[in-house]
Order: structure tokens, then C-alpha cells, then sequence
């Protein structure tokens, strides 16, 4: 198994988790661009490429699924995970949604974030499904939704997962003041407790919220098929 990640970091907690699997040889780890994976691959060939809620927030998910394939064996299963949409995951709306109530409440704030790139838009598992179509691939079918909410012990793991966990939203608190930073933050929690806080009988304080997940498989065509296949 070859686990690609772009960011070093990420392979790093997966080192972490799978300690043994990768002393042992049964695992390795490359940083790698999803979009241009190395050339070396197309002759290893995989039996199996997934990517985890990744290839949704290529800048060019078309690219990135067309480099899973140049890597796949004839016949090979691909595995692309996909969040459901706005409706059905708030759990990922909440700090975009705080974003957006700041930067128009304060200057300060938008300017920030008008000095940032534009993140790629994440594409629905409806897109992917499309997709996986459209290059040829055979027998596509959307598996879901297999995960109906997402639970954290406290406000404050709600941000350390889904604030500081994220690329974009590290970004924005980099780019904004002290004071900008923690006013998010604040706002973050409040509104996380607010649309899925609960205490337990022993008084421990949790967040749930939805964020329904799916996944969309897919089959390689035989060589001959795949010969007409765009690239």
C-alpha cells in the first residue's frame, strides 16, 4: 500500500497511526501532488486507487482522477470519497458561515480575507459520480450515505479539528489580527454548541453534527476499452 499526500503533515499522522504497518513494509508514504503523481507508477500499476475526501478539492478533479487511472491495472477498482452537500453537512458550514458574518462586520476582516487565494470549490459526490461517467470508467455506483454525523467531545475539538485541521482556515487565522483570530474563534464555538451542543447525564458537554459521507466506486475497463479512454 502507497499512502500520497501533498502535505508532509498529514503523511506524518498517518506514519503515526499505522506505526507498525509501515516498520513492517506493508505501508509507505510519498508526498505527491494528486494532479501530477509520479511518472514511476504507470509502471507499478495498482490493483486499487482510492482517494479520501481529497480529489473533491482539486483545483482540477478531471486531472486527478485521469492520474488515478494512468496508475490503475486494467480491471482495477477505483474508491473516491465524497462529502454530501450543503444541506446535509453542516458540520463543515459552520466556520465558513462565521467567516462570512465578521467580514462583514468588520473591514478589518474582509480585507484579510480578500488577500487570500480562492480555494477550489468542493465538488459534490453528484460531480463525481458525473465524472467517473464521463472518462469511461465502468460498473460507477454511489455507495451511501455512510456516516450521518460527526461527534467531538468539546467545542474546543470541534476547532482543533475543523479549524486548525484546515489548510484554508489556518490560512485565514494567519492572515488576520490577534484580536480577528480569536473574535473567529469565539464565534466558531458559540455557533458549533449552538446548532449541535449537548451535555450527558454526567454533565460532559459534546458536539454533533451532520455531515452524511459517501462513496463512489468505480472499474478500470479491459485494455481495449481503456484504449479509447480520454487522457
Amino acid at each position: 500500500v502507497v499512502a500520497a499526500d501533498i502535505s508532509p503533515a498529514m503523511l506524518q499522522q498517518l506514519e503515526a497511526g499505522m506505526k507498525e504497518n509501515v516498520t513492517a513494509g506493508r505501508v509507505s508514504c510519498a508526498v505527491a501532488n494528486g494532479e501530477a503523481l509520479p511518472r514511476s507508477w504507470s509502471e507499478t500499476k495498482f490493483d486499487v486507487a482510492t482517494s479520501l475526501f481529497g480529489l473533491i478539492f482539486f483545483e482540477n478533479p478531471r486531472k486527478g482522477l485521469l492520474e488515478m487511472i494512468r496508475v490503475l491495472k486494467p480491471g482495477g477498482c477505483i474508491g473516491i470519497g465524497a462529502w454530501g452537500g450543503a444541506g446535509e453537512t453542516p458540520a463543515f458550514a459552520v466556520i465558513p458561515a462565521v467567516m462570512a458574518e465578521l467580514s462583514q462586520q468588520r473591514p478589518s476582516v474582509a480585507t484579510a480575507l480578500e488577500k487570500l487565494p480562492k480555494a477550489a470549490a468542493r465538488i459534490s459526490v453528484q460531480d463525481v459520480e458525473a465524472l467517473a461517467r464521463d472518462v469511461g470508467l465502468e460498473d460507477v455506483r454511489v455507495h451511501g450515505p455512510l456516516s450521518h454525523a460527526l461527534e467531538v467531545p468539546s467545542a474546543e475539538a470541534y476547532w482543533e479539528r475543523f479549524s486548525l485541521g484546515a489548510p484554508g482556515t489556518r490560512a485565514v487565522l494567519a492572515a488576520l489580527e490577534p484580536n480577528d483570530a480569536e473574535d473567529l474563534r469565539v464565534a466558531v464555538l458559540a455557533k458549533a454548541l449552538a446548532l449541535g451542543g449537548s451535555t450527558s447525564d454526567s454533565g460532559e458537554l459534546s458536539i454533533r453534527l451532520e455531515a452524511a459521507a459517501y462513496f463512489v466506486t468505480a472499474t478500470l475497463p479491459s485494455p481495449a476499452a481503456s484504449s479509447a479512454m480520454p487522457r
